[in-house]
């Protein structure tokens, strides 16, 4: 049986070694950006829970991105994503409801 670490912080829900992102922490910030340490993001609506998350900034330490990540932010209108993110899998910007304001650069 394989045991898996997760570790909460008040920046997200982390893999052991912090190169992971499970989890977006449940706060009424606007903005967010993911910690240095964090190399991918976990799949499935992860930041859906940010529903008051207007901008997200990625670091270049992240190089891949599950699905569906920012589907159903609600809010979301600027995405700055890493020039090193070679992967972006499938509906990861699925459900922007407000797709005509959403900025999406790469820095």
């Amino acid at each position: 049986m394989k045991t898996t670490y997760i570790t909460l912080l008040t920046t997200g829900a982390f893999n052991k070694d912090k190169s992971e992102l499970v989890a977006y922490p449940r706060k009424s910030d606007t903005s967010y950006t993911v910690p240095e340490s964090v190399t991918y993001i976990y799949r499935h609506r992860h930041f859906m829970v940010g529903t008051n998350l207007t901008s997200v900034s990625l670091t270049d330490n992240i190089y891949d991105m599950g699905s569906s990540v920012f589907s159903g932010c609600t809010n979301l209108t600027e995405v700055v994503l890493s020039e090193n993110l070679s992967w972006i899998q499938g509906s990861t910007f699925f459900k922007l409801y407000k797709p005509k304001e959403c900025k999406i650069q790469v820095m």
